[in-house]
């Protein structure tokens, strides 16, 4: 099923849209030209040794990520199990305020946006903010979950920062289709961790996605991250894209 969904940055921008609005989900691999995924991995390495690495976690007191949406401020959000989700999953909110080139990030937002327009011409998306996820030996997450019962709904981009070699090192997994109803079967379920069983043969893990791969996906269809073995590494940045006048 990965082969229906996965693209270069070469194809046509109609058949990556075609395949996002049947199935929520693309993979377009080795997406930036070599200077740009560079630079947005240095600025993500600098990152990780001046603010995460063994000093300055901060834990945001409010689960409530509208607000840390709306702070356009550069918050380090630690996520727990009970608050949250996804046990020690360091959520940075408004990555782009801080990182020095956001050229790179912009590339991406401006692309996606233009993906989502090809796939759902009736809707007309806006972009809504910027984030780096980065997990570190995250070993709990929710399960199988849709972030909306409706279509449309947010959409999301995600850019890699490190390889996927195997699922211990807890790689982003889709029920292909789900996004346009299906998925509310999915919705706040987050003990969900295997499809339903009409499910399984749609379900697709993203277990060999590299450095510089982008994922655009629709989050209203099912959809986990998967745990992570103790001492594997994983970094993304995400960004999301509301449909006008749908959230």
């Amino acid at each position: 099923m990965k082969h229906l969904i996965t693209f270069t940055k070469d194809s046509s921008k109609q058949d990556i849209g075609r395949a996002l609005d049947k199935y929520g989900v693309v993979l377009i691999k080795d997406y930036l030209p070599k200077e740009n995924f560079n630079s947005v991995h240095t600025e993500y390495k600098n990152f990780l040794k001046e603010n995460v690495i063994g000093k300055n976690i901060l834990v945001n007191p409010s689960a409530n990520f509208g607000s840390l949406r709306a702070s356009g401020k550069t918050i380090i959000n630690k996520r727990f199990k009970g608050r949250d989700g996804d046990e020690g999953l360091i959520d940075v909110w408004n990555i782009d305020q801080t990182i020095n080139n956001p050229d790179p990030i912009n590339k991406v937002k401006d692309y996606s946006l233009s993906i989502l327009q090809e796939a759902f011409p009736q809707y007309i998306y806006h972009f809504k903010t910027n984030n780096l996820y980065i997990n570190h030996s995250v070993t709990h997450t929710r399960g199988i979950h849709s972030d909306s019962g409706v279509f449309p709904s947010r959409a999301k981009s995600f850019l890699f920062m490190t390889d996927i070699n195997d699922q211990a090192d807890g790689p982003f997994s889709f029920i292909l289709g789900t996004h346009k109803g299906k998925g509310k079967d999915y919705w706040h379920k987050y003990d969900i961790y295997s499809p339903l069983p009409e499910d399984a043969s749609n379900y697709v893990i993203f277990d060999d996605a590299k450095k510089n791969d982008l994922v655009i996906t629709c989050v209203a269809g099912a959809h986990r991250g998967l745990p992570q073995e103790v001492g594997r590494k994983r970094g993304v940045f995400v960004s999301s894209y509301d449909p006008e006048g749908h959230i």
